[in-house]
């Protein structure tokens, strides 16, 4: 992610993303699977204590959140939180078509 940010590391950003922004029970219950701005922003929507990072870096993370998806789509990529979205997504769809194969 970026260089020029000295105020948190890549762990960090990566633990962002695979916890709140794509890994969330909110995130996952949005129509693309990723949590909004406003939500990951909002001091009070995930709570002070379940998300610790501070509410000043929160925005600067979602920006750099941005960058890598669109790293993701030109290189035609996915991480593990696409993944597990996309199976989960797809089992919930058999059960649809196909419930007495549960």
């Amino acid at each position: 992610l970026s260089s020029n940010s000295e105020k948190f590391s890549a762990l960090i950003s990566w633990t962002v993303i695979r916890t709140f922004i794509k890994g969330s029970v909110e995130a996952f219950q949005s129509p693309d699977g990723i949590l909004p701005k406003g939500e990951f922003v909002e001091v009070e929507r995930l709570g002070k204590n379940r998300c610790r990072v501070p509410p000043e870096l929160r925005d600067h993370l979602y920006n750099e959140f941005l960058r890598y998806q669109v790293y993701l789509a030109d290189k035609k990529l996915w991480d593990d939180c696409d993944r597990v979205r996309h199976l989960v997504l797809r089992i919930k769809e058999s059960k649809e078509v196909d419930p007495d194969a549960f």
